[in-house]
């Protein structure tokens, strides 16, 4: 409802804050080893996406509980959503 703003840090944590408020309602540490690459919502289902190099993981934001993780051998570098399947899509530095 653009109420809300997430941001990911160098630290791999995630901050939810409240826009209306100016206030931070909540910290999800340790989202990802190192810092975050790509960070993304899917309202829908209540995910949220994380990307570092490391790893790609999907946490439930209520939660806070880790749902899935991919690991690759080449770095993550970037992530997306497909909005009409759900997909979520992992970009590496090879392509």
């Amino acid at each position: 409802d653009g109420h809300f703003l997430l941001s990911g840090s160098d630290d791999g944590s995630v901050r939810l804050w409240d826009l209306y408020a100016y206030a931070l309602l909540r910290v999800l540490p340790r989202v990802q080893e190192g810092p975050l690459r790509g960070l993304l919502v899917v309202p829908d289902s209540g995910w949220l996406v994380a990307c570092s190099e490391a790893a790609v993981r999907v946490w439930d934001y209520d939660s806070g509980g880790l749902l899935k993780e991919w690991r690759h051998a080449e770095p993550f570098c970037s992530i997306g959503l497909r909005r009409s399947t759900g997909d979520v899509i992992a970009g590496t530095e090879e392509g």
